[in-house]
């Protein structure tokens, strides 16, 4: 396995149309350069090289401007360093060629390798996120395949529950996987319209149903409406009746200006989906530290109020997690 570092940085959402992304297959160094539009901004990438292992990558001013060079042919105003809102690094476990040259990640496998040892171990290498599914439907064929050669006797290691070899393959009682149908939380109940549902389920102080419960600064609550049904699909409705129950409705206000994420999404991040840290917050359960460090940064005391308020946090917790935030930031900045 090889470590590979990639870089992607943040741009305006004004660089690109809202539907339509960008790919140059091969650069001058033989490399794949993307634009995308993401949540609002658009997001480039990406370098790709060996990299040491390191908890928190950063991105290089290095990177940052071969990604900016590589893009600026195909932009009609090209972007600069002082466009970039964000900019990350990421490590990616790539499957090695044993044979290949250690120092390049050019002719390293950008799939999973799925590995029967023979001895009843089955090992997974590679991939990425985005495939977790497949690899998954992968490693367990392999183990199935695997347990069947160690009850009839073709394999050296132990079977588990005492069942004796020769007994029914597993191959047999198994069913065809899955996973391809299963949806993700938020799906089962997501429709194109949520967000107008959404704005018409708002309570008014004078009884009525509207949307004015929601913050509508810096680009009206449809906006964040529609953030809020992107962003959870059918379970968006928590999070705007937290912000319509609050009081005075201080849970509707947005964190930053300029972004549709709001507090009560700090609340239903700590109660619903285990968030346990600012930087949890700000950047895994919400995106506005890979979409714009320095509103990010702004958001840090009212996540922070907010968790330890639903946490429990005493003040020097408090003030931890708020300096923890602020120097895991430093590492998307330029």
């Amino acid at each position: 396995m090889t470590p590979a570092g990639g870089v992607h940085v943040t741009l305006p959402g004004y660089f690109a149309p809202h539907a339509t992304g960008l790919i140059v297959p091969k650069t001058k160094d033989g490399r794949v350069v993307f634009m995308l539009p993401w949540l609002g901004a658009v997001i480039a990438g990406t370098t790709d090289a060996v990299a040491p292992i390191t908890l928190r990558p950063r991105a290089t001013v290095e990177e940052v401007d071969s990604i900016l060079e590589e893009l600026a042919p195909y932009l009609s105003v090209p972007a600069t360093r002082a466009d970039v809102t964000s900019a990350w690094a990421g490590i990616r476990p790539l499957a090695a060629d044993p044979t290949a040259d250690p120092t390049s990640t050019e002719n390293i496998l950008r799939d999973h390798i799925v590995v029967d040892e023979g001895d009843g171990m089955v090992t997974v290498t590679g991939g990425k996120w985005t495939t977790y599914r497949l690899m998954a439907e992968h490693a367990v064929d392999a183990a199935i395949t695997a347990a069947d050669r160690g009850r009839t006797g073709g394999g050296s290691y132990a079977t588990t529950s005492g069942e004796a070899r020769g007994t029914t393959a597993l191959a047999a009682k198994a069913t065809p996987c899955r996973t391809v149908a299963v949806a993700v939380v938020g799906s089962h109940g997501y429709s194109p319209d949520l967000s107008v549902r959404l704005a018409q389920s708002q309570p008014r102080s004078d009884g009525a149903r509207t949307s004015s419960s929601i913050s509508s600064d810096g680009g009206g609550e449809i906006g964040v409406m529609r953030h809020l049904a992107r962003s959870y699909g059918d379970r968006a409705p928590v999070v705007a009746q937290l912000a319509s129950s609050s009081a005075l409705g201080a849970l509707g206000n947005r964190l930053v200006p300029g972004h549709p994420v709001i507090a009560a999404e700090v609340v239903y991040a700590a109660r619903h989906e285990y968030c346990q840290t600012t930087c949890d917050f700000i950047a895994r359960r919400t995106r506005l530290a890979f979409l714009d460090v320095e509103a990010a940064e702004a958001a840090l005391p009212a996540v922070t109020a907010l968790l330890a308020e639903e946490l429990g946090w005493g003040v020097g917790r408090a003030a931890q997690e708020l300096t923890d935030a602020k120097q895991f930031l430093t590492t998307f900045r330029v």
